[in-house]
């Protein structure tokens, strides 16, 4: 991977004739080396590339069209995409320490799972999801979030089921179903969720990919594999283009003049409508521009940061990391009187000295936990920072693999907890931390209590 990188970063850079756009890349490649371990499913190089992705778009796109997407105005970008490879190459060193160091071998052998079984468990679980959604959520106060995120813990039977598919290479039926069971509501509320099952399905595909195998049959699944992963990385970005291209704004436009509420099978026509019509307004210029814009926006927050501190406001000192530390270690149960955080928008008006929607307008505008960091102790706290970060993130793994019974049920959760927890760069480093503690300690409360059930329960037989 080390060399794959070098001539990879050496071609962008000359294509490009940028030091920095290569050196980008480089880094793409060493951290997807870093984190890729095998025998288990590679979801954390792919969620470190996604987050990649979102610290590095709108910079490739001002280097070959000498503006920033959508015409945002920019502050230091140049030290900014540099910052955010390095955090997360640091970040991707301090969880590979940990996830080499996986206690596999108390594992019990991984049976034949049934796609069947796990289809049904799946529609059973996504049920109990809906009916609290429409007639529950909104009746428990303060415990909504927490059950919330409980429920959010059906998508390690998705998991399951797509890693299962993929493996025997059967049920395809049971996946398609499935896909279309967890995606198809989601499109009704405007925030589609197409993506996450995809990037499952390419990480499902990647575990089965042995490179070091000399077997001819192998080395034909190699080639397959490849072919496969390439296929759902331009699948999701084509989805991605026509849905901001012209989906979205069409649909979102429609939501909120006629309001979330009403008949679905009302809303499911007008979406209908708005993807049988959205090929005569597509244009690929503006899709793309959207597409990157939509991207970018948490790397050009953090340009404006790095341009205004500390030449004009000081390094916090840790001020907001000890934020996130007394958040996540003061639960409102045991602290009812516990401010409430709000919205995350002052910290870019505050920091990035843009005037962004904020909670007068119900809108939460964050930073990301690389500028935070960066805020608090500058360059050395962006490396320091994301390594012990990544080193907190391996222990929450470390503790999964400790509960799952075996190495499918393992990745099914661990999916589940990168998937939810860990695929956003510009998220308030105080929730993110207390969201992926919390759902960390959900999935092993699930597992100690259900994770043996569920292996007997999907086993075929």
């Amino acid at each position: 991977m080390t060399w794959l990188g070098v001539i990879a970063s050496f071609l962008v850079a000359l294509a490009s004739l940028d030091f920095i756009a290569g050196f980008v890349v480089f880094c793409l490649f060493m951290m997807t080396g870093l984190t890729w371990v095998r025998g288990i499913i590679p979801v954390v190089p792919m969620a470190l590339a996604y987050q990649w992705v979102f610290g590095t778009t709108g910079y490739l796109f001002f280097l070959f069209s000498d503006r920033w997407p959508g015409g945002d105005t920019m502050g230091d970008v140049e030290a900014a995409v540099l910052l955010s490879s390095v955090g997360l190459l640091a970040f991707a060193v301090g969880i590979s320490w940990v996830l080499v160091r996986l206690p596999v071998n108390h594992w019990a052998s991984v049976e034949r799972y049934s796609p069947q079984k796990l289809f049904w468990l799946t529609i059973g679980a996504f049920l109990v999801g809906w009916i609290f959604d429409i007639g529950i959520s909104s009746q428990l106060g303060g415990l909504s979030q927490p059950v919330g995120k409980l429920l959010e813990a059906r998508f390690v039977l998705v998991f399951m089921l797509i890693s299962t598919v993929i493996a025997q290479r059967q049920g395809w039926s049971y996946l398609v179903t499935s896909l279309g069971v967890v995606i198809g509501p989601s499109l009704l509320t405007g925030f589609s969720r197409f993506k996450e099952p995809i990037f499952v399905v390419a990480a499902a595909i990647a575990a089965e990919w042995q490179p070091a195998s000399r077997d001819t049959a192998q080395k034909r699944i190699n080639k397959r594999i490849i072919v496969s992963i390439v296929i759902a990385a331009l699948g999701i970005a084509a989805l991605g283009l026509v849905w901001n291209g012209s989906i979205k704004a069409q649909w979102r436009e429609y939501l909120w003049q006629n309001g979330i509420g009403g008949s679905q099978i009302e809303k499911l026509e007008v979406f209908a409508d708005v993807v049988i019509s959205a090929p005569s307004d597509f244009d690929v210029a503006r899709a793309w521009e959207a597409t990157a814009g939509r991207l970018s926006s948490g790397l050009n927050y953090f340009s404006h940061v790095v341009a205004r501190v500390p030449q004009h406001i000081d390094h916090e000192g840790g001020a907001l990391i000890g934020r996130a530390i007394y958040h996540v270690t003061t639960p409102r149960f045991l602290f009812p009187n516990k401010e409430n955080l709000g919205g995350d928008s002052w910290l870019v008006r505050q920091y990035a000295g843009l005037n962004v929607a904020g909670n007068e307008s119900g809108a939460s505008i964050g930073l990301g936990y690389i500028a935070e960091f960066y805020i608090d102790f500058g360059v050395a706290g962006v490396i320091f920072a994301a390594f012990l970060y990544g080193l907190l993130a391996g222990g929450m793994a470390y503790f999964l693999a400790v509960f799952s019974p075996d190495v499918r049920v393992f990745g099914a959760v661990l999916t589940t907890l990168f998937v939810s927890s860990f695929m956003v760069y510009d998220a308030s480093f105080t929730k993110a931390l207390g969201g992926q503690l919390q759902f960390t300690i959900i999935l092993l409360v699930l597992l100690v209590g259900l994770g043996s059930w569920l292996r007997r329960a999907a086993i075929r037989g």
